[in-house]
């Protein structure tokens, strides 16, 4: 993988495409489309079987942080959101904190064959949630003390936004969209440290994209004006009018730090963006697709079979 990026920033990009996909069939990971279809469209039952949401409670000055959710896939530019948010007085973030996925995984399911009031299963369910709510604000690092909102900028969490919404009544969400061509490339050239199967094979970049558009399309459905989404192309060409309307979907005015995101102190930032989030915005990564377009044919295959789940394609530069 080190080699592929060299070879890239050199401009070799047949020699950089060659060094990817031998680090890529090395990798040993797994991915089964099927159960993925199943896994995704399994979640869209259950979270129809959630309760509704609670109201968010009052806000008590010198409370809580509330939790926001930045998501999107691998590479498509969460870090950067966060970075750009931090970068806030009001704002703290948390980087890839991890601390849903299991909360939400040591929930209850509901019992179909369970018998007495429906009002109580309801209940019960609440409660379940408000504790896992409780737990996971208690997980946050006591560096979010004195922020408005705390920031977990894990990219897959987007499996799970129905649950954290009535985990966090107060909680907001922000998901990160890219060219599906440049985050399949990207994912393709990353080394992963773990999880992530799709990614070490082209055809399930596009594959997994296409069910990370249907849970997009069936998550706003849930949660409605909670959750905005944010193209990754107009953060970088368009970055004062992209950050405000992020800004204001937390009900915060713009502050002149966020044009120095990148010279902020020490955030947690080990993820697969660590070098990119700490130099000033570059628009270089749009449409870098183009340097291995005849390489990408199991990419560009599997994106047109999901087609009708991605958004329309945004017009040439």
């Amino acid at each position: 993988f080190a080699a592929a990026e060299l070879h890239d920033r050199l401009g070799d990009f047949d020699r950089a495409f060659g060094h990817a996909r031998a680090a890529n069939a090395l990798s040993g990971r797994v991915y089964d489309p099927a159960a993925a279809e199943a896994q995704v469209e399994g979640l869209i039952a259950a979270a129809k079987a959630l309760p509704g949401a609670a109201p968010p409670e009052p806000e008590a000055p010198g409370g809580p942080p509330r939790p926001l959710f930045v998501v999107g896939m691998p590479r498509s530019g969460t870090s950067l959101m966060e970075r750009v948010l931090a970068a806030h007085p009001a704002v703290e973030g948390v980087g890839e904190h991890r601390a849903l996925e299991p909360l939400v995984h040591a929930l209850p399911a509901p019992d179909p064959q369970a018998s007495g009031p429906a009002a109580a299963h309801t209940d019960a369910q609440t409660d379940a949630l408000s504790r896992a709510g409780r737990a996971y604000r208690a997980s946050l690092p006591a560096a979010v003390a004195g922020a408005v909102w705390a920031v977990d900028k894990t990219p897959l969490n987007l499996l799970h936004l129905p649950w954290a919404a009535r985990m966090l009544p107060d909680s907001r969400f922000l998901w990160l969209r890219r060219d599906p061509r440049d985050t399949g490339l990207s994912c393709f050239f990353q080394s992963f440290a773990e999880g992530h199967g799709f990614a070490f094979d082209l055809g399930h970049c596009g594959h997994f994209q296409g069910l990370v558009a249907r849970l997009h399309r069936a998550w706003g459905e849930d949660l409605g004006t909670r959750l905005a989404t944010v193209d990754y192309e107009d953060l970088v060409t368009e970055f004062g009018a992209t950050a405000r309307r992020a800004l204001g979907h937390l009900g915060l005015g713009w502050d002149d730090g966020l044009r120095r995101f990148h010279e902020g102190g020490p955030a947690a930032t080990a993820t697969a963006s660590h070098h990119q989030i700490r130099r000033p915005l570059f628009t270089g990564s749009i449409g870098r697709w183009r340097h291995y377009a005849h390489h990408l044919g199991p990419l560009t295959a599997a994106l047109a079979e999901a087609r009708p789940r991605l958004p329309a394609p945004r017009p040439a530069a």
